[in-house]
């Protein structure tokens, strides 16, 4: 199976070019608006395309070949760049361009519409408000209306803060406390964080899951911990300090919406978490102390 992956220029979209690429499968094909947004992706003997995300024809075109594809919008990506691209996809897909296509949405909670069935629990924390959250749920609203031949085409997959290698969030927060600056969370807020490899593999599960009920899934790490906590589990695995003292949590709370979130993940798309959060952040911190030296 192909799989296209747009964007590949941001940390979600390179790591799956990567992961897919170095276990065989899906092939992935690596799509960009620019020549720079495939350099990390050119690292790999994949197929690398250049697209304009205004144009149907440009799409379907980079497109052909794939039975599916990942829209994943990079960090940087401008909020009406992200609209625009969801619905040339939907113009594209419409015309049968693929059979699959999952988005990868950070949407905050006030900008996606209210009790929506698919969801099967109230949504977690995601951007705050603002343009980019705004423009995801305008995002998600169009490609949720695309079907071909009465097929589910899109699953979308709402994250929380996602952290890992060569996402800036995360190298902002360690650069931060290295530094001893950077803002201090409320220490009881929930962190509902995902790593970037448990992003990799529920992508995964949705590119290949048979049976599916539900096209909506929100998805964090299996764990109940505070802002604060992981705050202070990054420092410890850095060396620094974060001015409090904790440790991670073995096990996730009873009754928190992650375990009833994590119940319609595994069970309609088959997923796994690749890592756990300890792992998680040791993958993370270690990606740092390299990318910093």
């Amino acid at each position: 199976m192909k799989v296209a992956i747009f964007n590949a220029a941001g940390a979600i979209g390179a790591r799956m070019v990567e992961t897919f690429h170095l276990s065989g499968s899906p092939q992935p094909v690596a799509l960009a608006p620019a020549p720079a947004g495939l350099a990390r992706a050119a690292r790999f003997a994949v197929s690398l395309k250049l697209v304009d995300p205004a144009s149907t024809e440009s799409l379907r075109s980079a497109l052909s070949g794939c039975s599916s594809m990942v829209f994943a919008p990079a960090d940087e990506d401008e909020p009406a760049r992200i609209v625009e691209s969801a619905a040339t996809l939907a113009r594209a897909c419409a015309k049968g361009a693929i059979r699959r296509l999952v988005m990868i949405s950070e949407a905050g909670p006030a900008d996606r519409k209210a009790a929506e069935p698919e969801d099967g629990a109230e949504s977690l924390p995601g951007l705050l408000p603002g343009p980019r959250s705004a423009a995801l749920a305008e995002a998600e609203a169009v490609l949720l209306e695309v079907r071909v031949e009465h097929l589910p085409l899109t699953i979308v997959l709402r994250t929380g803060t996602v952290f890992g290698a060569r996402v800036p969030s995360f190298a902002e927060l360690a650069r931060g406390l290295e530094s001893g600056e950077g803002p201090r969370p409320l220490a009881d807020a929930p962190w509902n964080g995902l790593h970037l490899d448990n992003l990799v593999a529920a992508t995964r599960a949705a590119l290949s899951a048979r049976i599916i009920e539900q096209r909506v899934f929100t998805l964090t790490d299996p764990a109940a911990i505070t802002e604060e906590a992981f705050r202070a589990a990054v420092a410890r695995e850095l060396g620094v300090s974060a001015g409090v003292a904790t440790n991670l949590p073995r096990e996730p709370t009873e009754g928190t919406a992650h375990q009833i979130q994590g119940f319609n993940v595994e069970k309609q798309l088959g997923y796994r978490p690749a890592v756990d959060l300890a792992e998680g952040l040791r993958r993370s911190c270690a990606w740092w102390r390299h990318a910093r030296d």
